[in-house]
């Protein structure tokens, strides 16, 4: 169904007199519990609904968190008619998306994103995803939400490092397939003024590639620049005893050493491959990058390998990608080798 810009938030009431569902849920994690959660029920118009909660996270993206809203759901009337409301991040709708479409073989969903994570990528496009362990996302459907419903406003709610995590999202965007969209993106903030104006723009390059190749088998990998590296990273980071990487973080220190990649495989000229690295560096600490045979187990979980084979998307130039690169095993490790998380080549 795509997406509707709504700076008033009108458009949820609206959409449930449309739907008249025989019961209403909105599930919230504890954040927009506080921060959220009062600013829909004010654009409500009085309504009854059932509010689901769970802890803020990636630790929630567990099948027996979902198993648990189904029961709370259950014991609470809902039926094939009822409708979910997703009011939050990425691990919100990434959850909410799976659990609706898995509750009696699927009942209706919106999602209502808050984070700037999830206004660009998690809830567009129809993917939900459970982690596996510390394995991320190895479990999830291709389920569409009847509307994802975007409230700029939200941005406010936002401190810096959950905006900076969502601005890695748009760097992506703009690097696979927009290059006036990465110029822009030079001279912005990592603040909600100066990333407002951009956010449809994004959203865009998403709404594009998943209309052409919804099942992800052509177009839509290019959208996984940056996250296989970026996702193993994030994995070895929820398994240590430290605070895990936002995602935000993994995938920009993923699409450093994709850019890499990119040199040695795609032709991306090393002028850009710089260029790419100093940006990314400007808005994102240091972080400490793993021994690769740290990653491997991660890396070799990644739902694009086929038969032991790793399937990258890396750049051509700023605003072209191609999917489908193959390395092998003793490539890709040879390459981690040089690679170091500032993305510069020590070989």
């Amino acid at each position: 169904m795509g997406y509707i810009m709504d700076p008033r938030l009108e458009m949820p009431d609206k959409l449930l007199q449309e739907l008249n569902p025989s019961s209403v849920f909105v599930l919230t994690d504890k954040n927009t519990t506080r921060h959220c959660l009062p600013i829909l029920q004010r654009n409500l118009k009085p309504r009854q609904f059932h509010h689901l909660e769970i802890e803020a996270g990636e630790a929630s993206k567990e099948m027996k968190v979902c198993l648990r809203l189904c029961h709370e759901m259950m014991e609470k009337g809902a039926d094939r008619q009822s409708v979910l409301l997703n009011l939050g991040g990425g691990v919100v709708t990434d959850l909410g998306g799976f659990t609706a479409a898995i509750f009696k073989r699927g009942i209706r969903l919106i999602h209502i994103p808050t984070s700037l994570m999830a206004m660009t990528d998690a809830a567009l496009g129809g993917k939900t995803g459970l982690n596996l362990g510390h394995y991320k996302n190895q479990l999830g459907t291709f389920s569409e939400a009847h509307q994802v419903v975007v409230h700029p406003g939200f941005l406010h709610t936002l401190p810096v490092p959950e905006l900076r995590s969502g601005f890695a999202e748009m760097v992506k965007h703009a690097l696979i397939a927009d290059r006036d969209l990465w110029e822009k993106l030079q001279s912005a903030a990592v603040s909600q003024e100066s990333l407002q104006p951009l956010l449809q723009q994004s959203m865009e390059v998403k709404e594009r590639l998943v209309k052409e190749d919804f099942s992800e088998q052509g177009a839509r990998l290019k959208l996984n620049f940056g996250h296989t590296i970026g996702h193993a990273l994030e994995s070895w980071s929820l398994e240590q005893a430290v605070t895990p990487l936002k995602h935000g973080e993994a995938i920009a220190a993923g699409m450093m050493a994709e850019a890499a990649l990119s040199v040695a495989y795609s032709g991306l000229p090393p002028e850009e491959f710089h260029s790419i690295v100093n940006f990314i560096k400007q808005h994102f600490p240091v972080l400490n990058f793993p021994e690769p045979q740290q990653l491997f187990s991660f890396l070799k979980a990644d739902k694009k390998n086929i038969l032991g084979t790793f399937r990258f998307s890396l750049l051509n130039k700023i605003g072209s990608c191609e999917t489908g690169v193959e390395l092998t095993t003793e490539d890709l490790k040879k390459e981690l080798k040089q690679i170091t998380i500032t993305g510069s080549r020590t070989a």
